[in-house]
């Protein structure tokens, strides 16, 4: 898998779905199960599966209703919105500074950024 500060568009939304526990096997309420999100993988996406069986692409890096949740769970785990003027936007929290160029894709960096970590440790 790429670096998470190498991840854009459509690619990240995938490793964001991946890194919040869900699997490209598992059915949509599997993953409501282990990522909280009822997601259905359907190739070349992931797509987000309602109760009536009806499925919108999972795109958080451009969607603010399904990118904002997880932004709100950031910023509940103590990460902070920063965008200063002309500068990249960034959630900061500790030693972790995760860029995007607009907030939607710094969050989803974000939540690769921290599952690359537990991988690797």
């Amino acid at each position: 898998m790429k670096h998470f500060s190498e991840l854009s568009g459509a690619e990240l939304d995938i490793a964001a779905a991946l890194a919040l526990g869900a699997s490209k096997t598992k059915t949509a309420n599997e993953n409501a199960v282990s990522c909280g999100v009822p997601l259905r993988y359907r190739d070349p996406m992931f797509a987000v599966v309602n109760a009536a069986g009806i499925a919108v692409m999972w795109r958080p890096t451009v969607d603010w209703h399904q990118g904002g949740a997880i932004l709100t769970n950031l910023i509940e785990a103590g990460f902070i919105l920063m965008q200063p003027p002309e500068m990249p936007v960034a959630l900061i929290k500790e030693a972790w500074r995760i860029e995007g160029t607009d907030v939607l894709e710094a969050v989803c960096r974000t939540v690769v950024a921290m599952a690359q970590t537990k991988e690797s440790a």
